[in-house]
């Protein structure tokens, strides 16, 4: 069953896949889900630096954090249009 909360869970918890979920937008739901799971690969795998102030890993979070809620909403928004 394809209901907007269950897209606006998926779209929060990996960009994209609400989409996918949905039938809907289906090019970017896969290129949003691709980029996703690619950027955190690299996110994960690339060189880590020990020292807080050096590094942006807070900034990206925060950027990564909102967008997911505006996806999420975007997904809902989606899924509740008839």
């Amino acid at each position: 069953m394809k209901t907007p909360y269950l897209a606006a869970v998926f779209n929060f918890v990996l960009p994209g896949l609400g989409y996918v979920h949905l039938q809907k937008r289906l090019a970017f739901g896969w290129l949003m889900l691709t980029a996703s799971i690619l950027g955190n690969l690299l996110a994960f795998t690339g060189p880590q630096s020990t020292d807080p102030l050096t590094t942006y890993d807070w900034l990206a979070f925060g950027v990564t954090f909102i967008a997911s809620f505006a996806f999420a909403y975007d997904a809902y928004q989606l899924g509740s249009e008839r």
